[in-house]
């Protein structure tokens, strides 16, 4: 077991937005969250990279605390820095820790996530999904043992989050990284998760655990994946 969520409560000035969630992420797993907006579900994931602190509960990786360096987050918004190459905006964590081979570390990945050549590209200069493909890449360059993904592709058409869930499909199977991925893309995490979190309106609890069994890459279309899409959506309209 990878990573241990245990009895997770948190208040917001006397407003209840997590609720005794508790849950377990298998190692190499790939781990959805699934919620309506404005259900807790990114406090949630701050209060596991160690960003928030939770009123009551714990969060254990491999039987410890949580550590700085064993999480990568990837943001709804990139984030990147205008002022920064693509190679820049990729070696910025590993130069924040004194790494002496930054930029070696950051083409690599660039490779990973598919943008060498455009290392020397400043934001403005890339698509939507690109800019979302550098961010993953910085998370990733850091080497983190748990990525966590806070909505990546929410801003993106729907062409380019469906390019863009099966480019990170292909990431992780060359990472095999442990990863916690929010959304309320119900499609979206059928189609990426090994298990699927169900969470209630706030305060949040967990509904259920659905453990999908499908083939990757999995056929959006298939009566298997119409059925968990609507065994979550009868979930979620309780």
């Amino acid at each position: 077991m990878a990573l241990e969520i245990t009895n997770i409560s948190k208040s917001f000035d006397g407003l209840r937005v997590l609720d005794n969630i508790t849950f377990k992420v298998e190692k190499n797993s790939f781990t959805c969250i699934i919620g309506e907006s404005g259900c807790g579900k990114t406090t949630l994931l701050r209060i596991v990279s160690g960003l928030e602190r939770a009123d009551a509960g714990k969060v254990l990786f491999n039987g410890r605390k949580v550590e700085v360096n064993d999480v990568g987050f990837v943001f709804q918004d990139d984030r990147l820095l205008p002022w920064r190459t693509t190679l820049k905006n990729v070696a910025f964590g590993l130069e924040v820790r004194n790494d002496k081979k930054a930029l070696e570390k950051a083409r690599e990945v660039l490779k990973i996530v598919g943008l060498e050549g455009f290392e020397n590209y400043y934001p403005k200069q890339l698509s939507g999904g690109m800019r979302q493909r550098v961010g993953i890449a910085r998370a990733l360059a850091i080497n983190p043992k748990i990525l966590l993904m806070d909505e990546p592709f929410a801003a993106l058409d729907a062409q380019t989050r469906n390019r863009m869930q099966a480019e990170l499909l292909e990431i992780w199977n060359k990472e095999r990284k442990t990863v916690l991925f929010v959304t309320h893309n119900i499609d979206e995490a059928v189609y990426l998760a090994d298990k699927i979190i169900v969470l209630s309106k706030r305060p949040a609890r967990v509904v259920e655990e659905i453990e999908v069994e499908l083939e990757r890459p999995r056929d959006r279309t298939s009566l298997e994946f119409v059925g968990i899409r609507k065994r979550i959506l009868e979930l979620l309209s309780d």
